[in-house]
């Protein structure tokens, strides 16, 4: 019964992050360019805290799957999601924060394109992390 709450909530908050990145990807990203330095502070100070939440849960419940899993689910698929959530994670630190920091005293169409291309990655990851619970999912 743990091991599919864990999934559960596993697969979830992937899904929640799945959406949340096209948004921003496609709608939320191209919007902000256009607006200053003053509603970036807005933005990084009211999105950080449920971003790291919920980037939070799925790691944790990530790490939790290594032994907290359905009998069904190989451990090399939550190997291999691990590994793209780490991508993610290197991705968000490395380039999205600083580049958000950046944008905060200043708009800039560079840092805006480099934080759109960082994005898209991720982007990417989440989708193939959504790709790999639905395969999961039709494990069990």
């Amino acid at each position: 019964m743990l091991d599919q709450i864990i999934f559960l909530v596993h697969a979830v908050a992937t899904f929640m992050w799945l959406g949340i990145t096209w948004f921003v990807q496609l709608i939320y990203y191209p919007m902000l360019q256009r607006l200053g330095p003053r509603f970036e502070q807005e933005h990084y100070n009211r999105t950080m805290p449920w971003a790291i939440f919920l980037l939070g849960i799925e790691l944790v419940t990530g790490i939790l799957l290594l032994w907290i899993r359905p009998m069904a689910i190989p451990l090399t698929l939550v190997i291999i999601g691990l590994v793209l959530l780490v991508l993610i994670w290197l991705s968000t630190w490395s380039v999205c924060v600083p580049c958000h920091q950046k944008l905060q005293t200043r708009k800039d169409v560079q840092v805006y394109q480099q934080l759109m291309r960082a994005n898209l990655l991720r982007s990417l990851l989440w989708t193939l992390r959504a790709a790999l619970v639905i395969w999961m999912l039709t494990l069990k």
